[in-house]
């Protein structure tokens, strides 16, 4: 999604001295985007790169991805898209893993 940046102005309506003053624009705070996808996690739904991107790619800020473990298998669950402080990009923590049941 969009992401911008900028400084915002506080004018004069009329460019004069002593009227109205008014802010330039208006500010809108949107999502960061999650550019780097996370690794494929193996015995899972999301084994191979290609199903991350396609059920991963696109996501921002609070967005899940959801790893299903095969049968035999425990774990698994959701990695949502965080994001670290002053940054324009998003990130996915590691997800949980697939452990084969004993």
């Amino acid at each position: 999604g969009p992401v911008s940046t900028g400084v915002l102005e506080c004018i004069s309506v009329q460019n004069e001295t002593n009227l109205e003053v008014l802010w330039n624009d208006t500010v809108v705070c949107v999502r960061v985007n999650c550019t780097a996808l996370p690794a494929p996690v193996n015995h899972s739904n999301m084994a191979t790169e290609a199903a991350v991107e396609q059920a991963c790619s696109g996501l921002v800020f609070g967005d899940e991805c959801q790893a299903t473990c095969d049968p035999g298998y425990n774990g698994g669950g959701a990695v949502a898209c965080a994001a670290t402080a002053g940054s324009f990009e998003g990130f996915f923590p590691q997800w949980p893993e697939c452990v084969r049941q004993t």
